[in-house]
């Protein structure tokens, strides 16, 4: 009997290299999330360190236009923060979108795994068939010559 040979092999292969590079971009994506993530708990250390500053030389008394640039600065810093945080939001959904694509091909590529299981019991089932096929006729014939 022939060898077995998965018809869909390459299908198969394929799905699982893009499995592989989905993956890698997944990761890719939540390495950014987490570097996002340090980047806005650093302005906003920066921004409690700035308003603790402001607060100690607002008590011990400081000029108009030094509280104005404070508190300018401070208002800079929420914005930053805010566009830091949008930006946030945004690599999220691309990572969130990855990631289905990810269980999307996982679910396929599995497929195809099944199925060339199935196929290869298949396969072995025939084989096993084909060898007792085999082993019957030469029973027979071993049979029919100890009687002529």
């Amino acid at each position: 009997m022939k060898k077995f040979q998965f018809s869909l092999e390459n299908v198969k292969r394929y799905k699982e290299q893009t499995l592989d590079s989905l993956r890698m971009e997944h990761a890719v994506l939540l390495a950014q999330v987490q570097h996002q993530e340090e980047i806005i708990q650093e302005l906003e250390r920066q921004y409690r360190s700035y308003n603790d500053e402001l607060i100690t030389k607002n008590a011990k008394g400081m000029s108009t236009l030094e509280l104005c640039q404070y508190k300018q600065y401070l208002r800079i810093m929420q914005h930053r923060i805010k566009e830091q945080f949008s930006l946030l939001e945004k690599i999220k959904k691309q990572e969130q979108k990855k990631k289905e694509q990810v269980l999307e091909v996982k679910k396929e590529a599995t497929s195809f795994e099944k199925l060339k299981e199935k196929r290869w019991l298949e396969y072995k089932k025939l084989e096993q068939k084909s060898e007792e096929l085999l082993i019957d006729e030469m029973i027979s014939n071993k049979r029919y010559r100890e009687k002529a």
